[in-house]
């Protein structure tokens, strides 16, 4: 059988997710024209009796830590004409691979909706109330920034071979799509080919995704020549971000009640300045400051 479309779906020690994930696949419309390629990423040994549980799933091993290679892994590992990169924490709607279809001639590369959702009852912590309001916004990620997450990102072979695989140590969605942009690419914002994404639940949770978050912006923004001062501006300008997205919280649809909006608002606060410590340290510890002060 042919298979034209392939899920690319990198993942790390969440089995519980994944499995989730796996099952809904199972479940969408066009699932038998469909190939799923699930590559492990890192030196943790994968759990071969969960693999055996999947038995038309593809599951790939890549020492190399990180998303990007691992994802690299995947498009190499089939011959699928089309491309869908999915996270391993990902909830895809029933039509999702029927959609993808539709959407695959749309552009070069199509970002499709992702919704957040809660994994916990009741009413929200900081951390969610923070994520409601300001996580994973891809149809202003595709229209204004010329990227899209690959929580839910769809291209084709063709365009993977020219713009060449996902980069290493930075935000490897938005390098690669502006990679693609300088060659030439369209983008599309397809808001019928949608996932569900989980909220980070925690301040450690949140505090772990920008940290990373950080570390990639600088990887990135280190390639400009003159990015000490791009970097030093994001950083100053970050206290003075706080007035201006302190009203998108307390008017957010997606808040309930003055107590989400006022975790969200403290959340808000507290993640901005953990922000600006965590710049000055990238920037105080990179080889390049280091360099600079040997010279």
């Amino acid at each position: 059988m042919t298979r034209d479309l392939a899920v690319i779906i990198p993942h790390y020690k969440d089995y519980v997710r994944l499995g989730q994930l796996l099952e809904e696949l199972a479940d969408c419309e066009g699932r038998d024209w469909t190939d799923v390629v699930v590559v492990h990423s890192g030196t943790t040994a994968h759990d071969q009796a969960f693999e055996r549980r999947y038995t038309n799933v593809r599951f790939l091993h890549e020492p190399l830590a990180g998303a990007g290679p691992a994802r690299n892994l995947g498009v190499s590992a089939t011959t699928a004409p089309f491309l869908l990169f999915l996270d391993s924490d990902c909830r895809p709607d029933k039509d999702l691979l029927i959609q993808a279809r539709r959407h695959a001639n749309k552009a070069d590369i199509v970002g499709g909706r992702i919704d957040l959702f809660d994994e916990t009852p009741g009413n929200r912590t900081g951390a969610e109330a923070f994520e409601a309001v300001f996580a994973f916004h891809q149809k202003s990620y595709v229209q204004k920034r010329h990227f899209a997450a690959t929580a839910n990102l769809l291209t084709t072979r063709s365009v993977f071979d020219q713009v060449g695989p996902f980069a290493t140590g930075t935000a490897e969605d938005r390098e690669w799509c502006l990679r693609a942009r300088d060659l030439g690419f369209s983008i599309a914002y397809a808001p019928r080919m949608r996932v569900r994404h989980p909220s980070r639940g925690t301040w450690d949770s949140l505090v772990s995704k920008w940290g990373r978050l950080v570390r990639e912006e600088f990887a990135l923004t280190r390639k400009s020549s003159i990015f000490a001062v791009r970097w030093g501006t994001k950083l100053l300008a970050l206290p003075f971000s706080i007035l201006l997205d302190l009203p998108r919280v307390w008017f957010s649809g997606r808040l309930n009640g003055p107590s989400e909006r006022l975790l969200g608002s403290w959340t808000l606060i507290r993640l901005r300045f953990w922000r600006m410590r965590a710049m000055l340290g990238a920037f105080r510890f990179s080889p390049v400051r280091k360099r600079h002060r040997s010279e």
